[in-house]
Protein backbone atom coordinates (compact mmCIF):
# COMPACT_ATOMS: atom_id res chain seq x y z
CA UNK A 1 0.00 0.00 0.00
CA UNK A 2 2.89 2.62 1.13
CA UNK A 3 4.44 1.65 -2.71
CA UNK A 4 1.07 2.03 -4.28
CA UNK A 5 0.77 5.62 -2.22
CA UNK A 6 4.27 6.57 -3.29
CA UNK A 7 3.49 6.00 -7.11
CA UNK A 8 0.25 7.86 -6.59
CA UNK A 9 1.74 10.92 -4.87
CA UNK A 10 4.38 11.11 -7.36
CA UNK A 11 2.21 11.19 -10.68
CA UNK A 12 0.12 13.55 -8.75
CA UNK A 13 2.98 16.34 -8.39
CA UNK A 14 4.18 15.18 -12.22
CA UNK A 15 1.03 15.98 -13.45
CA UNK A 16 0.71 19.31 -11.93
CA UNK A 17 3.79 20.27 -12.78
CA UNK A 18 3.39 20.12 -16.28
CA UNK A 19 -0.18 21.20 -16.76
CA UNK A 20 -0.68 23.37 -14.60
CA UNK A 21 2.61 25.81 -14.70
CA UNK A 22 1.14 29.27 -12.81
CA UNK A 23 2.48 32.62 -12.72
CA UNK A 24 3.85 31.57 -9.55
CA UNK A 25 5.95 28.76 -10.80
CA UNK A 26 7.49 30.85 -13.81
CA UNK A 27 8.34 33.80 -11.65
CA UNK A 28 10.37 31.47 -9.30
CA UNK A 29 12.64 30.47 -12.65
CA UNK A 30 12.17 33.74 -14.56
CA UNK A 31 14.41 36.56 -14.99
CA UNK A 32 14.23 40.25 -13.77
CA UNK A 33 13.07 41.26 -17.19
CA UNK A 34 10.42 38.63 -17.50
CA UNK A 35 9.07 39.67 -13.99
CA UNK A 36 8.92 42.94 -15.30
CA UNK A 37 7.50 42.31 -18.76
CA UNK A 38 4.38 40.13 -16.92
CA UNK A 39 3.39 42.54 -15.07
CA UNK A 40 2.85 45.16 -18.09
CA UNK A 41 0.89 43.02 -19.41
CA UNK A 42 -2.35 44.33 -18.21
CA UNK A 43 -6.06 45.07 -19.20
CA UNK A 44 -8.01 48.39 -18.41
CA UNK A 45 -9.31 48.37 -15.04
CA UNK A 46 -12.29 49.88 -16.79
CA UNK A 47 -13.06 46.81 -19.18
CA UNK A 48 -16.11 45.17 -16.76
CA UNK A 49 -17.67 48.56 -15.78
CA UNK A 50 -17.65 50.62 -18.92
CA UNK A 51 -17.42 47.77 -22.07
CA UNK A 52 -20.77 46.28 -22.80
CA UNK A 53 -21.31 43.07 -25.36
CA UNK A 54 -24.72 41.21 -26.70
CA UNK A 55 -28.28 42.55 -26.74
CA UNK A 56 -28.39 43.31 -23.35
CA UNK A 57 -25.53 46.07 -24.17
CA UNK A 58 -25.51 49.23 -21.68
CA UNK A 59 -27.22 52.26 -23.15
CA UNK A 60 -24.65 54.59 -24.94
CA UNK A 61 -25.86 57.66 -23.99
CA UNK A 62 -24.91 56.42 -20.21
CA UNK A 63 -21.29 55.50 -21.24
CA UNK A 64 -18.56 56.01 -19.11
CA UNK A 65 -17.18 59.55 -18.72
CA UNK A 66 -13.21 59.70 -17.27
CA UNK A 67 -10.91 61.37 -16.09
CA UNK A 68 -12.03 65.16 -16.45
CA UNK A 69 -15.56 66.88 -16.46
CA UNK A 70 -14.82 68.71 -19.95
CA UNK A 71 -15.48 65.56 -22.06
CA UNK A 72 -14.37 66.62 -25.18
CA UNK A 73 -12.97 63.31 -26.75
CA UNK A 74 -15.51 60.25 -27.44
CA UNK A 75 -13.66 56.70 -28.42
CA UNK A 76 -16.03 54.53 -30.90
CA UNK A 77 -15.51 50.50 -31.56
CA UNK A 78 -15.43 46.94 -30.49
CA UNK A 79 -13.29 45.85 -27.47
CA UNK A 80 -9.80 46.78 -29.30
CA UNK A 81 -11.05 50.74 -28.15
CA UNK A 82 -11.02 49.85 -24.47
CA UNK A 83 -7.16 49.93 -23.10
CA UNK A 84 -6.81 52.57 -26.17
CA UNK A 85 -9.90 54.38 -23.78
CA UNK A 86 -8.30 54.55 -20.70
CA UNK A 87 -4.69 55.55 -21.99
CA UNK A 88 -5.93 58.34 -23.86
CA UNK A 89 -8.44 59.73 -21.17
CA UNK A 90 -5.06 59.51 -18.90
CA UNK A 91 -3.03 61.68 -21.12
CA UNK A 92 -5.93 64.13 -21.33
CA UNK A 93 -6.45 64.64 -18.26
CA UNK A 94 -3.19 66.64 -17.85
CA UNK A 95 -5.23 68.83 -20.33
CA UNK A 96 -8.71 68.77 -18.28
CA UNK A 97 -9.89 67.08 -20.58
CA UNK A 98 -12.49 63.98 -20.34
CA UNK A 99 -13.20 60.96 -22.82
CA UNK A 100 -16.80 59.45 -23.03
CA UNK A 101 -16.12 55.49 -23.71
CA UNK A 102 -18.28 53.62 -26.41
CA UNK A 103 -17.07 50.17 -27.13
CA UNK A 104 -18.80 46.64 -27.73
CA UNK A 105 -17.73 43.36 -27.92
CA UNK A 106 -16.55 41.06 -30.95
CA UNK A 107 -19.25 43.74 -33.10
CA UNK A 108 -17.57 44.32 -36.80
CA UNK A 109 -18.49 48.09 -38.37
CA UNK A 110 -22.21 47.45 -38.37
CA UNK A 111 -23.43 50.92 -39.41
CA UNK A 112 -26.31 51.47 -42.30
CA UNK A 113 -26.27 47.64 -42.68
CA UNK A 114 -29.91 46.81 -44.42
CA UNK A 115 -31.99 44.26 -42.83
CA UNK A 116 -29.69 44.12 -39.96
CA UNK A 117 -31.13 44.00 -36.34
CA UNK A 118 -28.38 42.30 -34.69
CA UNK A 119 -27.55 43.82 -30.98
CA UNK A 120 -24.05 44.98 -33.27
CA UNK A 121 -25.78 47.05 -35.58
CA UNK A 122 -28.65 48.70 -33.43
CA UNK A 123 -26.18 49.78 -30.86
CA UNK A 124 -23.50 50.69 -33.45
CA UNK A 125 -26.72 52.95 -34.79
CA UNK A 126 -27.59 54.19 -31.01
CA UNK A 127 -23.70 55.11 -30.15
CA UNK A 128 -23.04 56.70 -33.96
CA UNK A 129 -26.24 58.63 -32.83
CA UNK A 130 -25.13 59.79 -29.59
CA UNK A 131 -22.00 61.18 -30.42
CA UNK A 132 -22.96 63.18 -33.22
CA UNK A 133 -25.97 64.79 -31.24
CA UNK A 134 -23.31 65.73 -28.59
CA UNK A 135 -22.06 69.10 -29.24
CA UNK A 136 -19.78 68.88 -26.46
CA UNK A 137 -17.80 65.78 -27.86
CA UNK A 138 -15.83 67.52 -31.13
CA UNK A 139 -12.83 64.64 -31.42
CA UNK A 140 -13.89 60.90 -32.07
CA UNK A 141 -10.99 57.85 -31.98
CA UNK A 142 -12.39 54.74 -33.67
CA UNK A 143 -10.75 51.54 -33.24
CA UNK A 144 -11.15 48.53 -34.53
CA UNK A 145 -10.13 44.70 -34.77
CA UNK A 146 -10.68 45.28 -38.70
CA UNK A 147 -8.44 42.88 -40.11
CA UNK A 148 -9.97 39.91 -38.23
CA UNK A 149 -13.62 41.14 -39.58
CA UNK A 150 -12.46 41.20 -43.18
CA UNK A 151 -11.10 38.11 -43.45
CA UNK A 152 -11.18 36.16 -40.25
CA UNK A 153 -8.90 35.40 -36.69
CA UNK A 154 -5.95 34.66 -37.29
CA UNK A 155 -5.75 31.77 -34.07
CA UNK A 156 -6.02 28.81 -35.63
CA UNK A 157 -4.67 29.08 -38.83
CA UNK A 158 -1.26 31.28 -38.27
CA UNK A 159 0.83 31.07 -40.10
CA UNK A 160 -1.58 31.10 -43.09
CA UNK A 161 -3.81 33.91 -43.74
CA UNK A 162 -6.92 33.71 -42.75
CA UNK A 163 -9.75 33.50 -45.64
CA UNK A 164 -13.11 32.76 -44.06
CA UNK A 165 -14.85 36.26 -44.95
CA UNK A 166 -16.43 36.10 -48.57
CA UNK A 167 -15.80 39.09 -51.15
CA UNK A 168 -19.45 40.12 -50.18
CA UNK A 169 -19.33 40.11 -46.93
CA UNK A 170 -15.93 42.17 -47.16
CA UNK A 171 -17.50 44.89 -49.36
CA UNK A 172 -20.38 45.17 -46.84
CA UNK A 173 -17.85 45.13 -43.53
CA UNK A 174 -15.66 47.49 -45.23
CA UNK A 175 -18.15 50.11 -46.75
CA UNK A 176 -20.04 50.23 -43.08
CA UNK A 177 -16.18 51.01 -41.60
CA UNK A 178 -16.27 53.89 -43.82
CA UNK A 179 -19.52 55.33 -43.37
CA UNK A 180 -18.75 55.19 -39.85
CA UNK A 181 -16.10 57.53 -40.23
CA UNK A 182 -18.23 59.82 -43.06
CA UNK A 183 -20.84 60.44 -40.76
CA UNK A 184 -18.74 61.47 -37.81
CA UNK A 185 -16.61 64.08 -40.65
CA UNK A 186 -19.93 65.02 -42.11
CA UNK A 187 -21.20 65.95 -38.53
CA UNK A 188 -18.05 68.53 -38.16
CA UNK A 189 -16.46 65.96 -35.96
CA UNK A 190 -11.98 65.68 -35.63
CA UNK A 191 -12.01 62.04 -36.34
CA UNK A 192 -8.54 59.69 -35.91
CA UNK A 193 -9.20 56.32 -37.55
CA UNK A 194 -6.35 53.68 -35.53
CA UNK A 195 -5.81 50.93 -37.49
CA UNK A 196 -5.22 46.92 -36.18
CA UNK A 197 -2.19 46.52 -33.89
CA UNK A 198 -0.43 44.04 -35.74
CA UNK A 199 -1.48 40.23 -33.99
CA UNK A 200 0.70 37.72 -32.15
CA UNK A 201 1.65 33.78 -33.35
CA UNK A 202 0.72 33.37 -29.39
CA UNK A 203 -0.34 34.91 -26.39
CA UNK A 204 1.62 37.65 -24.47
CA UNK A 205 2.68 35.84 -21.49
CA UNK A 206 3.41 32.77 -23.79
CA UNK A 207 6.22 34.93 -25.75
CA UNK A 208 7.54 36.28 -22.71
CA UNK A 209 9.36 33.31 -22.02
CA UNK A 210 9.59 32.03 -25.66
CA UNK A 211 13.80 31.41 -26.09
CA UNK A 212 13.80 33.63 -28.44
CA UNK A 213 12.47 36.82 -26.47
CA UNK A 214 16.07 38.46 -25.18
CA UNK A 215 16.47 41.28 -22.33
CA UNK A 216 15.40 44.16 -25.21
CA UNK A 217 13.02 42.30 -27.75
CA UNK A 218 9.78 40.18 -27.48
CA UNK A 219 9.81 38.88 -31.07
CA UNK A 220 6.32 39.03 -32.39
CA UNK A 221 5.23 37.92 -35.95
CA UNK A 222 7.39 39.05 -39.53
CA UNK A 223 6.63 42.62 -41.09
CA UNK A 224 6.04 40.91 -44.23
CA UNK A 225 2.98 38.67 -42.67
CA UNK A 226 1.57 41.41 -41.23
CA UNK A 227 2.09 43.35 -44.75
CA UNK A 228 0.04 40.62 -46.49
CA UNK A 229 -2.56 40.44 -43.83
CA UNK A 230 -3.45 44.02 -43.95
CA UNK A 231 -2.96 43.85 -48.12
CA UNK A 232 -6.81 44.94 -48.95
CA UNK A 233 -6.99 47.74 -46.04
CA UNK A 234 -3.99 49.24 -47.11
CA UNK A 235 -5.47 49.32 -50.86
CA UNK A 236 -8.67 50.98 -49.86
CA UNK A 237 -6.80 53.56 -47.42
CA UNK A 238 -7.76 56.07 -50.06
CA UNK A 239 -11.36 55.50 -49.17
CA UNK A 240 -11.20 57.12 -45.61
CA UNK A 241 -12.68 60.45 -45.77
CA UNK A 242 -10.31 63.46 -46.08
CA UNK A 243 -9.57 64.94 -43.31
CA UNK A 244 -9.55 61.94 -40.96
CA UNK A 245 -6.43 60.86 -39.28
CA UNK A 246 -4.82 57.70 -39.83
CA UNK A 247 -2.76 56.36 -36.66
CA UNK A 248 -0.96 52.76 -37.51
CA UNK A 249 0.12 50.83 -34.55
CA UNK A 250 2.74 48.99 -36.84
CA UNK A 251 4.58 52.02 -37.24
CA UNK A 252 5.15 51.96 -33.66
CA UNK A 253 5.85 48.30 -32.86
CA UNK A 254 7.58 47.13 -35.72
CA UNK A 255 10.71 47.40 -37.88
CA UNK A 256 11.55 46.74 -41.59
CA UNK A 257 11.35 42.38 -40.25
CA UNK A 258 9.65 41.95 -36.99
CA UNK A 259 6.56 42.95 -35.46
CA UNK A 260 7.13 43.40 -31.78
CA UNK A 261 5.05 42.07 -29.09
CA UNK A 262 7.58 43.77 -26.53
CA UNK A 263 10.94 46.11 -26.06
CA UNK A 264 12.54 47.42 -23.13
CA UNK A 265 10.32 45.88 -20.07
CA UNK A 266 6.98 46.86 -21.94
CA UNK A 267 4.86 44.31 -23.18
CA UNK A 268 2.54 45.65 -25.87
CA UNK A 269 -0.44 43.18 -25.53
CA UNK A 270 -2.31 41.27 -22.84
CA UNK A 271 -3.25 38.50 -25.07
CA UNK A 272 -2.51 37.72 -28.54
CA UNK A 273 -4.35 40.47 -29.98
CA UNK A 274 -5.40 43.46 -27.52
CA UNK A 275 -3.12 45.82 -26.93
CA UNK A 276 -2.19 46.22 -23.03
CA UNK A 277 -2.38 49.62 -21.31
CA UNK A 278 1.20 49.98 -21.87
CA UNK A 279 0.92 49.21 -25.86
CA UNK A 280 -1.95 51.69 -25.81
CA UNK A 281 -0.14 54.40 -24.08
CA UNK A 282 2.46 54.50 -27.00
CA UNK A 283 -0.89 54.75 -29.71
CA UNK A 284 -2.35 57.49 -27.49
CA UNK A 285 1.04 59.40 -27.48
CA UNK A 286 0.86 59.02 -31.01
CA UNK A 287 -2.54 60.29 -31.53
CA UNK A 288 -1.99 63.49 -29.34
CA UNK A 289 0.91 64.03 -31.15
CA UNK A 290 -0.56 64.13 -34.61
CA UNK A 291 -3.22 66.16 -33.27
CA UNK A 292 -1.24 68.98 -31.58
CA UNK A 293 -0.63 68.03 -28.23
CA UNK A 294 3.31 67.95 -28.45
CA UNK A 295 3.34 69.13 -25.32
CA UNK A 296 2.48 65.72 -24.45
CA UNK A 297 5.61 64.27 -26.02
CA UNK A 298 9.39 64.52 -25.23
CA UNK A 299 11.75 63.72 -28.26
CA UNK A 300 14.55 61.53 -27.72
CA UNK A 301 16.94 60.23 -29.37
CA UNK A 302 16.17 56.57 -30.66
CA UNK A 303 18.58 53.50 -29.68
CA UNK A 304 17.83 51.79 -32.61
CA UNK A 305 20.33 51.32 -35.97
CA UNK A 306 20.05 54.61 -37.56
CA UNK A 307 19.46 56.92 -34.49
CA UNK A 308 16.53 58.33 -35.56
CA UNK A 309 14.48 60.81 -33.49
CA UNK A 310 11.30 59.66 -32.52
CA UNK A 311 8.46 60.57 -30.18
CA UNK A 312 7.60 59.71 -26.26
CA UNK A 313 5.30 59.95 -23.94
CA UNK A 314 4.62 60.05 -20.29
CA UNK A 315 1.63 58.54 -18.84
CA UNK A 316 0.05 56.99 -15.44
CA UNK A 317 -2.03 54.36 -16.84
CA UNK A 318 -1.33 51.97 -14.43
CA UNK A 319 2.47 52.84 -15.07
CA UNK A 320 4.89 55.40 -14.47
CA UNK A 321 6.03 55.58 -18.14
CA UNK A 322 8.99 57.33 -20.19
CA UNK A 323 9.15 55.81 -23.51
CA UNK A 324 12.65 56.09 -24.93
CA UNK A 325 12.83 56.61 -29.19
CA UNK A 326 10.25 54.84 -30.76
CA UNK A 327 9.92 51.13 -29.69
CA UNK A 328 11.89 51.23 -26.58
CA UNK A 329 10.50 52.14 -23.33
CA UNK A 330 10.81 51.25 -19.49
CA UNK A 331 7.86 51.15 -16.84
CA UNK A 332 7.74 51.09 -13.31
CA UNK A 333 4.22 50.12 -11.59
CA UNK A 334 2.53 53.26 -9.29
CA UNK A 335 0.46 53.13 -7.03
CA UNK A 336 -3.12 51.51 -6.81
CA UNK A 337 -4.48 54.29 -5.29
CA UNK A 338 -3.11 57.52 -7.64
CA UNK A 339 -5.59 60.19 -7.77
CA UNK A 340 -8.58 59.86 -10.14
CA UNK A 341 -8.32 55.95 -10.64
Amino acid sequence: MLHVSTIALFLFLAVGVVAHETAGFRAFRSSDIQQVLMKTVAESPKRDACHTEGRGYGDPNASCEYFADNVRFAIFGDSHAVELAYALADLLQEHDLGIKHYSISSCPPSYRKQNDESACSTWSTAALDSIINNDNIDTVVVSYRINAYLFGFHEDVYPELPMEISEAERRTIWESYINILRDFVAAGKRVVIVLQAPELPDRMEALIYEPASTDVFVPGLPRGWWTERTAFLRQHLQEIPAGVTVVDPADLFCDEAVCYAGQHSISYYYDDDHMSLAGAGVVAGAILSRLGFEEQLQVKSDQRRGGAESLAWSGRAGFEAVAVGRLELAYAPVSAGSPGR
